[in-house]
């Protein structure tokens, strides 16, 4: 399959790829404009801007529609970037994000930092909307259903384990910083993980290409006895 469409994220450095969006995209908005790009260990010489032409093969690979491998790639210029489309949480439905795969998104809605399990190794951050998550089965309500509804995952642009430098952490020294449960204004815009660029596997995750803006944690009510 040949495509042609502008680079809105170029994530071959951590992801060994890069996003593409078509610059005409159709009228369907049920179908996603965008398709990742894999790359390999051959990378190509392409910035965001440009506008290439990519031939290859369509596979999915857990949940992401990408090309790879790739037989080549033509330069025809550059462009402005197409606007971002707006997503809101909570998502209406479990597939959602892949009308919007790899496209440039903006999250709107204020997400809470719910947890940092795999923040440390994998550098992501899990988010959700309407405050942090619960078990439901603890009294806190909601379900699993709701939950998986509500959240995202912010993705580092990188697949490489145990980060040397853990990312989003808000203080000066990296040695005793950390991220604790507030808000996050998660205003990134991305080319898929499905969300975008999100991706559709689930949680969904959102490699930024803004980095997004913490809120000051809300100060506790009580001192600590």
């Amino acid at each position: 399959m040949t495509v042609r469409g502008v680079v809105t994220l170029d994530t071959q450095p951590g992801l060994s790829g890069f996003y593409l969006q078509d610059v005409r995209p159709d009228a369907d908005n049920k179908t996603s404009d965008a398709v990742f790009v894999f790359t390999g260990t051959a990378s190509k010489d392409v910035k965001v801007g440009d506008v290439v032409q990519v031939t290859g093969t369509v596979k999915e690979f857990n949940g992401l529609t990408e090309i790879d491998p790739v037989t080549a790639v033509t330069a025809c210029g550059k462009t402005m970037l197409p606007l971002a489309t707006t997503v809101t949480f909570p998502l209406t439905s479990p597939t959602a994000l892949e009308a919007v795969e790899g496209m440039l998104v903006r999250v709107a809605t204020p997400m809470t930092v719910t947890d940092t399990f795999t923040l440390g190794r994998f550098g992501e951050l899990g988010l959700s909307s309407g405050g942090r998550l619960f078990v439901p089965t603890n009294g806190q309500g909601g379900s699993r259903e709701s939950n998986r509804l509500r959240t995202l995952r912010l993705d580092d642009l990188s697949s490489r384990q145990n980060p040397a430098t853990i990312p989003y952490l808000s203080d000066a020294d990296p040695q005793t910083a950390t991220r604790r449960a507030g808000t996050l204004s998660a205003t990134s815009k991305v080319s898929s993980t499905t969300p975008t660029a999100p991706t559709s596997c689930s949680p969904p995750r959102l490699p930024f290409s803004r980095p997004p803006t913490p809120a000051p944690p809300r100060p506790r009510k009580w001192a600590a006895p």
